[in-house]
């Protein structure tokens, strides 16, 4: 008989889902650790070898989609010092989320807050999440929709609705 097993798309799409979500646990929580590995650098490592050849590419961007790299609430320093806190990301540009400056003084309390959006100050990225160092860890995209999980044709896509479902 055939001893070789399954392959791509021969495996159940809801396996394929259970193992990504199951190395991101695995990674982001390694055994006998004191804290939680941050989730960019995570990810970052899923993304090269020898994660990257075991995951359907859909599926880690469906990950993207549903687990941040910088969860909303993350206090971060950016690299021109400035610190603040994640308020918004997008799955587009995961490294680059929106970032509330925190008060420095007493005038900043008095006026609205600063947000500043990553994705637009490319001269700005994160360099510190929660205390831990993750200035190498960040990724971005290489070319538009990279971590977009409707990009690619066939990718995963609503279903079709059905005749006549309009008139029901």
């Amino acid at each position: 008989g055939d001893l070789r097993g399954l392959r791509g798309e021969e495996i159940h799409v809801f396996a394929r889902i259970l193992m990504v979500a199951d190395l991101f646990d695995r990674i982001s929580h390694p055994p006998g650790a004191t804290s939680n590995i941050p989730h960019v650098r995570a990810l970052s490592r899923m993304q090269r070898r020898p994660y990257s050849d075991w995951m359907d590419p859909v599926v880690f961007r469906a990950l993207l989609a549903v687990a941040p790299a910088y969860p909303p609430g993350t206090q971060v320093r950016l690299s021109t010092g400035e610190r603040g806190v994640v308020v918004d990301w997008s799955p587009h540009d995961p490294c680059r989320p929106v970032i509330q400056l925190f008060a420095r003084n007493q005038q900043d309390f008095d006026r609205d807050p600063i947000r500043l959006d990553l994705s637009l100050l490319r001269d700005r990225m994160i360099v510190e999440a929660n205390g831990h160092d993750v200035a190498a860890d960040n990724f971005f995209p290489a070319y538009d929709g990279q971590f977009d999980l409707f990009y690619e044709k066939g990718a995963i896509s609503p279903a079709p609705m059905a005749p006549n479902a309009e008139a029901a």
